[in-house]
C-alpha cells in the first residue's frame, strides 16, 4: 500500500518525473497590453515602449483605448470663412488625422485635452530627424476642417482630430508622432512612424 500511495503521489504531484503531462494542463501565458493591432485583420502583437509603430499598417491599443494615427498628407487646404465662404490655400500644409476609440462596452476612457480639440499638450510631431513641426496658422475667421473631436470617451465612440502643420521639407517621406501614454494607462510615450501621402487635388475656386 505504501508503494501504491507513493506512486500516486508522484503521478499527481510530480508527473514530469514520469515524463507525463501535468494534470491541470499547461499554464497558458496570456500576453498583457499594450498591443499593435493590424489594420484589416485585427491581429494583435505586443509592442514595447521603444518600438515605433508603423501607423500605415497598425494602431496602438491598451485595454479599451485604441489610438490610430494617419493618414498624413501634404498639399493645399480648403478653408472655411465668414458666411460659410470657402477658399483653397496656395501654400502646402501637412494634415494629420488621429482617432481615439473606446473599443470596450462597459467603461468610459479618459480623453486627453488634445483628443477633445483642446490644445496639443502631450502630442508631438517631428520630421524624420526629430525636428518639431510647427502648427499651421490661418487668417482670422478662416480655418480648415478640424475633424470631429469628442468630449467623452464612451464605449464604442471615437474622437477624430485633424491636425495641421507647416509642411515639412520637400522630399520628406515620413514623420514621427509621439503621444503621452499616461492618459491611456502606460507610463511611456506611444510612438508612431507615419508615411506621407500626396493630398488629393482640389477643384479650382
Amino acid at each position: 500500500m505504501a508503494l501504491h500511495l507513493g506512486l500516486l503521489v508522484v503521478v499527481f504531484f510530480f508527473p514530469s518525473w514520469l515524463n507525463l503531462d501535468p494534470w491541470l494542463g499547461t499554464k497558458v501565458e496570456v500576453p498583457q497590453g499594450p498591443f499593435a493591432v493590424a489594420h484589416g485583420s485585427g491581429e494583435r502583437k505586443p509592442v514595447s515602449p521603444a518600438e515605433w509603430i508603423d501607423a500605415n499598417t497598425h494602431s496602438w491599443e491598451n485595454k479599451d483605448a485604441r489610438l490610430t494615427v494617419g493618414p498624413a498628407a501634404v498639399g493645399p487646404l480648403e478653408l472655411r470663412g465668414p458666411k460659410d465662404a470657402k477658399k483653397t490655400t496656395k501654400e502646402q500644409y501637412l494634415e494629420l488625422v488621429v482617432r481615439v476609440t473606446n473599443t470596450g462596452v462597459e467603461r468610459e476612457i479618459l480623453l486627453p485635452g488634445w483628443a477633445t480639440g483642446q490644445g496639443i499638450d502631450g502630442f508631438r510631431v517631428t520630421d524624420a530627424s526629430g525636428k518639431p513641426l510647427q502648427l499651421a496658422t490661418f487668417d482670422a475667421g478662416w480655418a480648415p476642417d478640424r475633424g470631429k473631436p469628442g468630449t467623452r470617451g464612451m464605449p464604442g465612440v471615437s474622437s477624430e482630430l485633424r491636425f495641421h502643420f507647416v509642411a515639412p521639407p520637400a522630399k520628406t517621406e515620413a514623420i514621427r508622432v509621439a503621444v503621452n501614454g499616461e492618459p491611456f494607462g502606460v507610463p511611456d510615450e506611444i510612438k508612431f512612424r507615419v508615411n506621407l501621402i500626396a493630398a488629393a487635388p482640389r477643384p479650382k475656386q
